[in-house]
């Protein structure tokens, strides 16, 4: 109670006072208060009269950008799928309770996560950045998230709000849906979150939803604020306002970026004069703002300082790796043939380790966009499973295909600073135009970027020259090409010898030839920059180096074929495949489902010359597996895993870790199976969302189609194996009620399962039921669900181990939106099936109970 009496003081402090008891004075106050209103630039809010400091925001929701990138890098977490994969609560409220640390050590108030659209087609290009298929899922998942960061004194930024659920048209189109699906699936993550977490600001999303652009859509205003209660600070998403009805709304409390446009004083005033804005509104406005940062300093004053210590460093990578690894998924594993161990080599004793992501991962932690953050360092799966591997097999690699735009980043292990470090890594140096030295340090990758909210490193003023220099020395002879772009004027040495001279230009191109006994070559690529500060450029100021062998830049067939001579010669293959940054990324949905490039026939054809064939995706969502799936024995759905994505495969592969992951999205057989497909992409900028409440699991259970479905929703492999028993479930049950089910571990190994509980609707007796006519209308309209999940719950036991779970089922799961009535019901009172599952289609135990709604006893 003390504690909360002093935030109210603190709010009251912050809170703007009337000066003057005159109409004409309030009005002008109010006038001058909206300037608060719109953003000061990119990433902050204005300052002054009520608010004495402004607002850092920052991206989300891998890790925390901040101020800064190179200089000041950030912790990259597995992606937001691969933490709905894990169906642990506790571990993503620990992973948000570290990205609030990570805001704290950078200075951010609001981290703009989570994300909680739902995965309703496969091809969005957000998929990876958002949880799940599943409303409750989501919405429990970014409960625990949000609590986690607010924890350590940072406001979390749920969004969009709402219906933004593809890239395609997402400034224009329209998401037409109607008013159950809008309820029952793409408001409640946000609903469950908001009542049970309390996030402390909210974001509009950029599209219209029912022809009316959500920042100024009046019915969800009425839903978030009247129904909700929801007094927190609303913003639009990046330019996601389009006209004065901003302000008649009301929903939109802050105008982001700035300057703005629409919530303005000119603006405030006109709205005003005209009578489509009252004082009050205004006002209110204001207000949520002042108190917002009132609340965030309250919290911040509580928490001592933050830095990067080697403890914070050691326990910030065991956290990623735990969460990388509990978000794998075994999705088949043919002969037990994972874990590998040494049973499993001939004489040969020989890993083939196949596939462009394998080596060049940074493309592969995360996907592409706002979620992307700039990360100390990424783990590849070639670097982690060759050590791992030391003592039981040789890991040798082929790329087998390539597939991006552009060549990759080069993997570190290709230089050393050249101060005298054998460290693998890159020195950065900054320099006058004299030369003389500003700024060095050590870094890990060739892509440098300072975004245009970014300061310098200390002591860095333009003009400068920026280089990147050091000693190369790539793992295989032959030629190599260089490409090089920046924001300035660019030059490659190599030796003694300039590759590209200085000029302007965009894309540049160079190449070198490796002999086969070279040694380490000096090297230097430099930037010359002329802007004042990183603001000075839209872009900010950056350089990139990409490096790889020429046979890289061509599709050609010789890959493969050098990949399969190389899986014919050894006693398993790994195949990482996956889609990556360049293509699944924010404000571009996917082509189709296929992996791209050449990876399906590359895994089709080393799958058929070597029986033991293994392929791990790395991706953000589902992928078409149908041309090699059959024929490989195991694969693995291991989604973007952030900067630990080596270690956790070696682990995960080799068995020191279970692969604790359950797909949180249903895997179809085709692109033709999803209960989308026919309702996009959006035709004449409208989105019809005519599949209503049935979205993944609950399209196929409702229509019979579960033979289209290669992986289902929920499912995936341990390594060890469980028995259930002892179930406990009441005969009847009022409101919100709990189950139990005992676990044991009989398998070799220590190991994780997942107990998914679901509810299929039976029938209710008309003659003690209340609302027959609601079960006429749910039930004999086809428009009731088969099935949906209501609860979950997670268990880590040692071989022999066992557990008793408890499984809470919230009434909130049981309620039915009647559109005819335009209300919500508190559910059917009737005979429900408990469904005991591993997966959506894997039922272990089915049981009966009568349930009433907690108001109908």
């Amino acid at each position: 109670m003390m504690m909360q009496q002093a935030l109210r003081n603190v709010v009251d402090k912050f809170r703007p006072q009337p000066t003057d008891p005159t109409q004409q004075q309030q009005q002008r106050a109010c006038v001058d208060g909206i300037e608060l209103l719109t953003g000061e630039d990119l990433w902050h809010t204005r300052e002054g009269g009520p608010l004495r400091r402004r607002l850092h925001m920052s991206d989300g929701p891998c890790g925390v950008r901040g101020m800064g990138s190179t200089s000041n890098p950030s912790d990259c977490f597995p992606c937001s799928s691969a933490q709905a994969a894990t169906f642990d609560p506790a571990l993503v409220e620990r992973v948000g309770t570290a990205l609030g640390e990570e805001c704290r050590r950078k200075g951010v108030d609001i981290l703009l996560a989570p994300m909680v659209n739902i995965v309703r087609h496969p091809l969005s290009g957000r998929n990876f950045e958002t949880f799940s298929e599943d409303p409750y899922l989501t919405g429990v998942l970014a409960t625990a998230f949000i609590k986690g960061i607010q924890s350590q004194g940072a406001a979390c930024c749920i969004k969009h709000f709402v219906c933004n659920d593809c890239e395609k048209c997402r400034f224009s189109a329209t998401s037409d849906v109607s008013e159950r699906a809008l309820r029952e699936v793409y408001c409640l993550p946000f609903e469950m979150a908001i009542a049970d977490a309390k996030p402390l600001t909210l974001m509009t999303s950029y599209n219209k939803v029912n022809g009316v652009f959500s920042s100024e859509n009046e019915h969800l205003r009425a839903i978030l604020r009247d129904e909700w209660g929801f007094d927190g600070l609303v913003m639009s998403d990046w330019g996601g306002t389009n006209s004065e009805a901003v302000i008649s709304t009301g929903l939109v409390d802050l105008e982001m970026p700035g300057p703005g446009h629409w919530l303005t004083p000119l603006r405030a005033e006109e709205a005003l004069k005209a009578g489509t804005a009252s004082q009050a509104a205004v006002q209110k406005h204001v207000s949520r703002l002042v108190d917002l940062a009132a609340k965030l300093d309250a919290l911040q004053a509580e928490l001592p300082p933050i830095s990067r210590t080697a403890d914070y460093i050691r326990s910030h990578r065991d956290l990623m790796f735990e969460t990388a690894t509990s978000s794998i998924v075994l999705l088949k594993n043919e002969r037990d043939l994972v874990p590998i161990c040494s049973e499993h080599f001939s004489a040969r004793k020989r890993i083939a380790l196949i596939g462009e992501p394998a080596k060049f991962v940074l493309p592969f932690r995360g996907g592409g966009g706002s979620g992307s953050v700039f990360t100390h360092h990424v783990v590849s799966p070639f670097t982690a499973i060759k050590e791992r591997a030391k003592g039981i097999a040789d890991v040798e690699y082929e790329v087998g295909c390539v597939f991006h735009f552009v060549p990759p980043c080069p993997p570190p292990d290709w230089f050393i600073p050249g101060n005298g470090s054998k460290d693998h890594g890159i020195l950065l140096t900054f320099t006058d135009m004299q030369g003389k030295q500003l700024f060095e340090t050590v870094v890990q990758y060739t892509h440098l970027h300072w975004g245009c909210d970014a300061a310098l490193p200390s002591g860095v003023v333009a003009p400068f020259v920026c280089t990147l220099s050091g000693k190369f020395k790539p793992d295989h002879p032959g030629k190599y090409i260089f490409e090089m772009k920046g924001s300035g004027k660019t030059r490659i040495q190599l030796g003694d010898q300039e590759l590209l001279p200085w000029t302007r230009k965009g894309s540049r191109k160079a190449e070198t030839m490796v002999a086969p006994d070279a040694d380490w070559q000096q090297f230097t690529f430099s930037l010359e920059q002329e802007a004042s500060t990183p603001g000075d450029l839209v872009s900010g100021i950056w350089c990139e180096v990409e490096c790889c062998p020429e046979n890289m830049t061509l599709h050609s067939d010789a890959l493969v074929a050098d990949a399969v001579k190389l899986a014919e010669q050894a006693d398993c293959a790994i195949v990482v495949a996956g889609v990556g940054s360049q293509f699944e990324k924010e404000g571009e949905d996917r082509r189709d489902l296929l992996l791209p490039g050449d990876q399906s026939t590359l895994i089709q054809r080393v799958a058929a010359a070597n029986k033991n064939t293994i392929v791990v995706l790395l991706c953000g969502s589902a992928v078409d597996m149908s041309a090699w799936v059959n024929n490989v024995p195991v694969v693995f759905q291991a989604w973007y895993l952030g900067q630990e994505t080596g270690s956790a495969l070696a682990a995960v592969l080799f068995g020191d870790a279970d692969p604790g992951g359950r797909l949180s999205v249903t895997i179809p057989r085709s692109l033709r199976d999803t209960p989308a497909f026919f309702n996009y992409p959006p035709v004449c900028d409208k989105i019809l969302y005519n599949e209503g409440i049935f979205v993944g699991y609950r399209y196929f259970d409702k229509r019979g189609l579960n033979d289209r479905v290669l992986f289902p929703f929920g499912h995936g492999l341990s390594y060890t194996t469980f028995s259930f028993s002892n179930y406990v479930v009441p005969d009847k049950a009022c409101g919100n009620f709990c189950v139990g089910i005992d676990i044991t571990n009989e398998g070799g190994r220590d190991g994780s399962q997942v107990v998914q509980l679901y509810l299929h609707y039976l029938g209710g007796n008309a003659i003690t039921m209340e609302t027959p006519s609601l079960h006429n209308y749910y039930k004999d309209n086809a428009a009731y669900l088969d099935q949906w999940l209501v609860s979950f719950g997670k268990v880590h036991l040692p071989h022999g181990g066992k557990a008793t779970l408890q499984l809470h089922v919230d009434q909130r799961c049981l309620r039915t939106y009647n559109q005819q009535w335009d209300c919500w019901d508190d559910g059917l009172t009737g005979a429900y099936e408990l469904r005991f599952a591993l997966s959506s289609q894997n039922v272990v135990h089915r049981t009966v109970l009568w349930w009433t709604p907690f108001n109908k006893q």
